[in-house]
């Protein structure tokens, strides 16, 4: 009931409550917000100063796309995706998906701003700029982009983990890839030339793909991710069709297969690789020769 005042006093003194609340909890809001800012200035200060004053002109690689962009006057890639959307469904897919679209971005990054445990491509990390100052920090380095100049494949054919070509070849995968290691990067040597960085899947099963009309003989490009040796059963036209090629695998560099096409099934339009024993391969590359 209203009083001739206005509120009743039980409801004048139960609107002074919240109030009251607010101001006796105002010193550890505070008391948080000031930690909270000593933590992100501990983490991320240093890797800020400097990019405020230097490496502009630079392409930046981030994974982080709050503080760090906001102090860098050019410009960036953001390793998953919120800065750069093109990014998001390689993020998603892994460390090789990740390596495979940054060796096609028209500009590659020249520097990198990023929080190392957060970093799925670690390798290409160069000479550092900046220190990280504590765990969790911001480290800034030089990226090393020579390991991306070779990693798009050349010619027709389908570059694993690159998910425009595993889209187009209509890859079907038995039993795919977890989501959680869909893809790896692997920075082996193979016959010739350098190493450089490549993305590959892990065939835990099986896959397939599609070959086009015209392909005389298939190159293949793969490494194992566990034990010393292993092997890839070959088959035309079925995963239970006759193993045709039974290629040895290897995992310190990357092994390289050239084989005629079709092998069994005529006219078979579908190749099939399945893993052999307990040794996991991680598929490159499937190339399509006319010879």
């Amino acid at each position: 009931r209203r009083s001739a005042g206005g509120l009743a006093p039980r409801w004048r003194a139960l609107a002074l409550l919240l109030p009251a609340a607010l101001l006796a909890t105002t010193h550890l809001w505070a008391r948080e917000h000031t930690a909270a800012a000593t933590d992100l200035f501990r983490r991320h200060g240093r890797a800020v100063s400097w990019l405020s004053s230097q490496g502009r002109g630079d392409v930046l690689l981030l994974n982080d796309a709050g503080l760090i962009a906001l102090a860098h006057d050019g410009p960036m890639i953001d390793l998953i995706g919120l800065g750069t959307p093109g990014l998001t469904l390689a993020y998603r897919h892994g460390a090789g998906s990740i390596v495979e679209s940054l060796a096609r971005r028209p500009a590659p990054p020249t520097i990198a701003a990023v929080n190392p445990d957060l970093l799925r491509v670690p390798q290409l990390l160069g000479r550092p700029l900046v220190p990280a100052p504590a765990p969790g920090g911001t480290v800034v380095a030089e990226v090393r982009r020579e390991l991306l100049q070779g990693t798009p494949l050349a010619g027709p054919g389908v570059d694993f983990a690159w998910l425009p070509d595993e889209e187009r070849a209509q890859v079907r995968w038995m039993r795919a890839p977890e989501q959680r290691q869909a893809s790896f990067a692997l920075l082996l040597p193979g016959i010739s030339g350098p190493p450089r960085l490549e993305g590959c899947r892990p065939i835990l099963g099986g896959v397939g793909l599609e070959v086009p009309a015209g392909t005389r003989s298939i190159g293949l490009r793969a490494a194992l991710l566990q034990e010393d040796r292993g092997a890839l059963a070959v088959r035309s036209g079925g995963p239970d069709a006759a193993v045709e090629h039974a290629i040895t695998l290897g995992r310190t560099a990357w092994t390289e297969a050239r084989l005629p096409w079709p092998a069994g099934a005529q006219g078979s339009t579908v190749l099939w690789l399945t893993r052999q024993g307990s040794a996991l391969p991680c598929l490159e590359s499937v190339r399509f020769l006319p010879s």
